[in-house]
């Protein structure tokens, strides 16, 4: 008999494994380092997003981190 095996990967993510636990800090990190690149903090250093959710942490949290002044915008129907 055969003593051949297949080789089997097994690849996955957690997403509470990201710096704040949302799946939303990649692409915050992302849009502001893009932003950055493309010279949009050179004359202002505030981050301005209109949002309740795990957008806006992550994006206060990584434009923190960066240095920038992060301004959210709550809708008024949110507690």
């Amino acid at each position: 008999g055969s003593d051949v095996r297949p080789m089997i990967v097994i690849v996955g993510k957690s997403g509470d494994m990201n710096p704040f636990g949302s799946n939303k800090d990649r692409i915050a990190k992302w849009i502001l380092q893009e932003a950055n690149k493309c010279g949009a903090f050179q004359n202002q250093r505030k981050v301005i997003e209109a949002s309740s959710g795990s957008t806006a942490i992550s994006l206060s949290s990584i434009a923190h981190i960066m240095g920038l002044e992060p301004i959210i915008y709550l809708p008024n129907d949110i507690a």
